[in-house]
């Protein structure tokens, strides 16, 4: 039997890079409840919702949270790895803790923007928008608002989210193996096993 050849592998001298999922996330009205929803407290996220609404220029702000027919919630989407600028995703909606609103079923989630957030110090921090959201939330068919108070809080909207910025993915080489030498026999390795053809050309 002839003697198995001293293989290197690509996976001893790299380490993928971008295949994390993001979460993003931020703090919205859901608007059409048939009077199941509710005005929210004083807290951090309903000053964060009236600032966002002043900027879109709404009027009456404070009426409009007040209504029985809107309901503050928070929204969270999680960005694939790999994921390009205009893909969608599944988006998460939910009533905070202390909200006081019934139901969001037959809701409509307003136009959200979803950051990264970052907890320093006794502040939060926000990054720069990675996401948009809108759309109808689906909220469980099964579930008794008498019986299942918390499942009639929280719902989805499928392929509600669409991603505003591409995710790259790749291989890093280690640092102990840094070189152009090992940076153009790794890309030639690959690029004979993993090609494609684009007008006849490979």
């Amino acid at each position: 039997m002839p003697p198995i050849p001293d293989v290197k592998y690509v996976s001893e001298f790299t380490h993928p890079h971008g295949m994390n999922y993001v979460n993003v996330e931020d703090v919205s009205l859901v608007t059409g409840l048939a009077g199941t929803g509710s005005d929210p407290p004083p807290t951090p996220q309903r000053a964060a919702l009236l600032d966002e609404m002043k900027k879109r220029n709404v009027a009456n702000p404070n009426e409009i949270l007040a209504s029985g027919n809107t309901s503050m919630v928070l929204v969270r989407g999680f960005l694939r790895p790999g994921i390009q600028e205009g893909d969608r995703f599944d988006v998460e909606v939910r009533v905070p803790s202390q909200s006081e609103t019934k139901s969001i079923r037959n809701g409509w989630l307003l136009s959200t923007h979803l950051k990264e957030m970052a907890v320093l110090g006794e502040g939060i921090h926000e990054g720069r928008s990675l996401g948009i959201a809108e759309g109808p939330v689906l909220v469980d068919p099964t579930a008794d608002p008498k019986k299942d108070a918390a499942l009639v809080t929280r719902g989805r909207i499928l392929g509600g989210g669409v991603a505003l910025k591409s995710r790259p993915i790749g291989l890093v080489i280690m640092h102990e193996h840094e070189s152009v030498r090992m940076s153009q026999d790794i890309g030639h390795a690959i690029n004979r096993r993993f090609f494609t053809y684009v007008d006849g050309r490979k």
